[in-house]
């Protein structure tokens, strides 16, 4: 049994600009679930932006690179 702590991602998940979710096509595979996502980063980012999308589908790109450019004050 491994003695190695799982990696703590709630100040990239609070704090970060953006949040990406990518890879969203591999939830179903892996057993996470897009609900519980969405419902746990609405609660933990209150009006934060967040972006879902499985980039390498092509799906989700201009949504991830609109949240990009307005967080940078691009628009």
């Amino acid at each position: 049994m491994s003695s190695k702590k799982a990696p703590d991602f709630e100040p990239a998940i609070t704090k970060s600009d953006v949040l990406v979710i990518n890879k969203t096509d591999l939830a179903p595979h892996v057993g996470a679930s897009l609900d519980v996502m969405r419902a746990d980063s609405a609660r933990m980012r209150a009006d934060l932006p967040v972006v879902f999308a499985s980039l390498k589908q092509r799906e989700g790109a201009d949504a991830v690179f609109a949240a990009l450019k307005e967080a940078a004050g691009m628009t």
